[in-house]
């Protein structure tokens, strides 16, 4: 198995849409329209580690960080002798006046009994106009927030991004010359997925049939389709980490458990209801270019053993796929696009 790769894959896919016109050459963060993601299994994150396409580009791009969280901006305006007040999540803040600096609207943020100085970013993207991030224990979720205005007469508050639903994508790699991502672009997700190279490990799997035989007089007779039996499958390689390392890739350990790197996982089985599963593969490329490349999926694979022994160095997953057989695909590929597929270097 000298040329195999195994991987294991999540759930994840579905659509977004292109919110940002300033796309350019080297750029690695995008905007998305929070209200179009249509996410599996009604998710409104974007999972870190995720990967996706845009319209009319081939290049499969995997998500390194994402941004959803609440932004909400005050604009002071032309009249500027009053005072505010800022509530978030029903605590509100001390009044700040109209001609108050970046800095007082933080430190009067920051006194608020609901608020440390790591849950917020503030920013004057103008003059006058502050533009309140919420982050730290509002990390990805929306935050309820207003600000109340006395005797100022042009003050004003827009919501820019409600929290809770993903807005804006950091990614690998960048955007290279000849690639053009513009306004209102479709984007396809794809799973999240680990891949690692065979070597002294094996993947073992059984196909099972259960004929019912029948009798006639004692005697063997007819035979009829017995009841469906899922695959069993066993795989084993060499023990590393149970756990990653910040900014490590998943390990199957994690990816199988869904923890860890592993934690924004989604479930493979078709019944969101039903125990978390994640899809198996194996990829063969062999080294001679006459022959063809092979992949093998086990789709909704259920652990139910995993033994690890220091001794041997060996980690060992017992388990059974919601599937009869493998799905086999096996064709003269590019080998440049299996590479990039399954995120592989030449």
């Amino acid at each position: 198995m000298r040329n195999c790769y195994i991987g294991a894959q999540d759930g994840f896919s579905g659509t977004g849409v292109v919110d940002d016109m300033s796309i350019s050459v080297s750029d690695t963060t995008i905007l998305i329209d929070e209200d179009l993601n249509v996410l599996h299994d009604d998710a409104e994150l974007v999972p870190v580690g995720a990967r996706f396409t845009t319209e009319g580009i081939t290049t499969i791009r995997a998500v390194t960080a994402r941004n959803a969280n609440t932004q909400f901006q005050i604009t002071i305006g032309a009249d500027t002798t009053g005072t505010y007040t800022v509530t978030v999540n029903g605590v509100t803040s001390a009044a700040v006046n109209g001609t108050d600096t970046l800095a007082t609207l933080t430190a009067a943020l920051v006194a608020m009994s609901n608020i440390a100085a790591d849950d917020i970013t503030v920013t004057e993207p103008s003059a006058d106009v502050f533009l309140i991030e919420f982050k730290g224990v509002f990390l990805d979720t929306a935050v309820t927030v207003s600000a109340t205005p006395t005797d100022l007469d042009n003050f004003a508050t827009t919501t820019v991004h409600v929290g809770g639903k993903t807005w804006s994508l950091s990614f690998t790699p960048a955007v290279a010359a000849g690639e053009t991502i513009t306004d209102e672009d479709v984007i396809t997700y794809l799973p999240q997925r680990i891949i690692a190279k065979v070597g002294d490990g094996d993947f073992e799997w059984t196909e099972n049939d259960e004929p019912t035989f029948d009798l006639d007089r004692d005697r063997l007779d007819g035979v009829r389709a017995g009841p469906e039996v899922p695959m069993d499958v066993t795989t084993s390689s060499v023990l590393n980490f149970l756990k990653s390392s910040s900014g490590q890739p998943v390990t199957f350990y994690e990816a199988l458990r869904r923890t860890g790197g592993a934690a924004d996982w989604h479930n493979t089985a078709e019944d969101p209801c039903e125990p978390y599963a994640v899809d198996l593969f194996i990829l063969d490329i062999p080294p001679c270019g006459s022959e063809d490349a092979e992949v093998m999926y086990f789709r909704r694979f259920y652990p139910t053993s995993r033994r690890g022994s220091i001794k041997d160095g060996v980690l060992e997953i017992t388990g059974k796929c919601n599937s009869l057989k493998p799905e086999v695909t096996r064709e003269a590929l590019d080998l440049a696009v299996i590479l990039e597929e399954f995120g592989l270097e030449a």
